[in-house]
């Protein structure tokens, strides 16, 4: 990491007024927790005050400003920490959740995880504030939010590049179906496989949509699954059908892409028959391939308990 000026030094520790960030780490430490049992409470003050001591700072029980100037929250998730009354008032930089009267910041992780779902941790991480909308109800347009997921890729391939004896796929759900992100894979030459849940049913270069096309192809096989129960659905055995197609993606400049469409068959009477579409670089010619992509995209879930999920919020 090269050097840090002076001024950037400085910049660091300046509010946008002007005054210095942290003036008032030179006061007795008063601190507040959130989300714990009144026993644990006390656990923690007595932490707290032990770590004071060592440091020779003092505690106190109220600051005179602001009654406390040290904030600990334990949540589970941020559901439980946007339920803070005045978060925004307690917490700087914080911009609107999908919830507009919600604050706080979103991360969207490159998350790392082998076949096997053994966790590997991150490589790459965006961490951002929405602007508020204005009175048209328009958010600034500062940050290109779709741009995270092409940055994402970019980092799976330069880590590609430095594995040549390792697979590398990168995998997201239906936002990252973007066809910026698949140019971006084919001009670096396919370092790294990508696969996308698909959302969009894009125009073909011969002007056929693409979900209809694919589904009308004749199976190349099937795989079977338990389905858990959710609210209102019962557990079932599910089989799908698995239809293949190599395409071309749009008329100027055409992507070139594999789809695969697992349809459910034999859905029981009034239950939605499942259905999942793929994208990805990867040629598919045999039911074998067809369940791997599956099993591959199907190991995106193991972000979920791991770091909350793929764009969300902390």
């Amino acid at each position: 990491m090269d050097a840090l000026s002076p001024e950037a030094v400085e910049a660091l520790f300046t509010r946008s007024d002007g005054d210095y960030l942290f003036a008032r780490w030179g006061r007795p430490i008063a601190p507040v927790v959130f989300g714990v049992e009144p026993p644990t409470v006390a656990v923690l003050k007595g932490a707290l005050e032990a770590l004071c001591l060592l440091s020779e700072h003092a505690t106190a029980e109220t600051d005179p400003e602001l009654g406390a100037n040290l904030m600990v929250f334990f949540c589970r998730d941020w559901g439980e920490l946007t339920g803070v009354p005045n978060l925004d008032r307690l917490i700087e930089g914080l911009g609107p959740l999908n919830y507009e009267p919600q604050r706080g910041l979103l991360v969207h992780p490159a998350y790392v995880v082998t076949p096997g779902r053994e966790p590997l941790g991150t490589i790459d991480a965006w961490n951002w504030a929405r602007g508020f909308k204005d009175a048209a109800g328009e958010r600034p347009a500062d940050v290109n939010e779709s741009l995270r997921w092409v940055e994402d890729y970019e980092r799976v391939a330069e880590t590609a590049a430095e594995m040549p004896d390792t697979c590398c796929v990168y995998v997201g759900d239906r936002e990252s179906d973007l066809a910026p992100l698949m140019r971006r894979a084919a001009e670096l030459g396919h370092p790294a496989d990508w696969l996308v849940r698909a959302l969009h049913d894009r125009v073909l270069e011969d002007g056929a949509k693409l979900f209809a096309s694919v589904g009308a192809e004749t199976p190349i096989g099937q795989v079977r699954f338990r389905y858990r129960p959710r609210r209102g659905v019962k557990a079932r055995d599910v089989v799908q059908q698995l239809h293949v197609r190599r395409v071309r993606i749009g008329k100027r400049a055409p992507i070139e892409a594999t789809c695969l469409i697992a349809r459910e068959i034999a859905a029981p009477a009034g239950v939605k028959a499942l259905e999942c579409r793929l994208l990805s670089n990867r040629t598919v010619a045999s039911e074998e391939e067809a369940a791997e992509l599956i099993d591959w995209y199907r190991a995106r879930w193991r972000i979920r308990p791991s770091v909350m999920r793929s764009s969300s919020t902390i």
